[in-house]
């Protein structure tokens, strides 16, 4: 995300200080605040691709604030039941954590799912058992299936809202996107004339339409 904003800073910069073709200031200026090109043009439409990026950047905020939290109780969770700091696990062994009741369990039915990859290979077999059991030292009992269920949940929350955050960041990406290329065509005159773009914000929602007429 860090490298699509300093990308989108230095564009702006570039064309700013090298173009003095109106379509393409106006482009650069909503390709890095969506709307802002619209409004210096004098197209209110502008404000419904901001009041979208505003919307996306709050949910943006939401849905990380979501996931740190669920990822944050469940491994205060893992730590209290599995008696140290969880944190210190690695990601594989907390997804493992999450299907299987104990690591002794885990162990047991590698041979299974060894024989299963490898049907007609003994030494391939032998090298996956090896490669994946899961030593004591790094090992968990949970105490009942309500504790695993429990703590299953917490880290599917985490992966919703990781989700849904990944989701918001490419829509935010978007909207930089539809912003800058619909502005430099009704900033155009040679284009502008075949381009319709109308927005709306009120209290029931925003709303950005556009079309071509042929």
């Amino acid at each position: 995300m860090k490298k699509v904003l300093l990308i989108l800073v230095l564009v702006v910069f570039a064309f700013s200080i090298y173009s003095y073709d109106k379509p393409l200031v106006y482009m650069s200026k909503s390709l890095l605040i969506p709307g802002w090109g619209f409004v210096s043009d004098g197209l209110k439409a502008g404000y419904a691709f901001s009041a979208v990026e505003a919307t996306a950047i709050v949910a943006a905020v939401s849905f990380y604030s979501a996931s740190k939290y669920y990822s944050n109780n469940s491994i205060d969770y893992a730590s209290i039941y599995m008696n140290r700091d969880a944190s210190a696990l690695s990601g594989d062994i907390l997804t493992k954590m999450e299907l299987y009741i104990s690591s002794d369990r885990y162990n047991e039915l590698l041979p299974l799912r060894a024989r299963d990859i490898y049907p007609d290979d003994p030494d391939k077999q032998k090298l996956y058992i090896e490669k994946n059991t899961i030593p004591d030292s790094l090992g968990w009992v949970w105490n009942d299936e309500e504790k695993l269920d429990k703590y299953y949940k917490l880290r599917a929350g985490q992966r919703i809202y990781e989700r849904y955050l990944t989701y918001t960041i490419a829509g935010i990406v978007l909207n930089h996107v539809v912003s800058a290329i619909s502005n430099y065509i009704y900033a155009d005159k040679r284009l502008k004339n075949s381009l319709i773009i109308d927005g709306n914000v009120d209290f029931d929602g925003v709303g950005v339409n556009i079309g071509v007429k042929f």
